[in-house]
């Protein structure tokens, strides 16, 4: 029913520009996050979830087999939420550096290991995000975003670089084109090219 439900706000797209605003607004160990959220567009469980062993920064691959959610306060580590949710997306270049940077400032990695957690160790939610978030957002002059806006930024992008229906639907995770098609947004930029 995605595709049928009343909007309660209207979702919002940022530009390459403002994404990397966005990025360099947020607290260093979230700045890689926010670039992977907003060019790759895995959900915010889907993020928690990637592990070390997950991420191939020689290809620019992010493998998206689980996902790291809390149910009150107890975290759930599962699959993603379809049997289309388990794919591979590749990473542009300064996304997959921005990666790199961040799993390269760290040591003792191990496979299994959750790339992004919370401070106490546990998988990382909205919630932790939240406030880093929103004084980000509001500091490129985009008060009120939610972190599931760079779903659909990510989404946007890759449609402006050409990608086919299919291409957006294997990178969102969609079993239905018509659920992607929600994630798109006119670009002034890709209309003026």
């Amino acid at each position: 029913g995605a595709g049928h439900a009343m909007k309660r706000r209207e979702s919002i797209a940022l530009s390459p520009a403002e994404l990397a605003a966005l990025a360099e607004a947020m607290p260093q160990q979230r700045r890689a996050l926010t670039l992977v959220s907003g060019w790759c567009g895995p959900r915010i469980g889907e993020a928690a979830g990637l592990r070390h062993g997950d991420v191939d920064l020689e290809h620019g691959l992010l493998r998206i087999v689980q996902t790291a959610q809390y149910l009150g306060s107890q975290l759930v580590i599962g699959p993603p939420k379809s049997a289309r949710g388990v794919r591979i997306v590749h990473m542009p270049r300064h996304v997959t550096d921005a990666l790199a940077d961040f799993i390269t400032g760290k040591s003792g990695w191990k496979p299994k290991d959750l790339i992004w957690t919370r401070s106490d160790g546990q998988a990382i939610s909205r919630h932790t995000t939240l406030k880093a978030f929103q004084s980000a957002s509001r500091s490129i002059g985009r008060d009120g975003m939610v972190w599931h806006d760079l779903r659909h930024t990510a989404n946007t992008l890759a449609a402006d670089a050409g990608a086919s229906q299919a291409t957006l639907q294997a990178r969102m995770g969609h079993a239905d084109p018509k659920v992607s098609a929600i994630y798109l947004h006119t670009s002034t930029s890709h209309d003026r090219d």
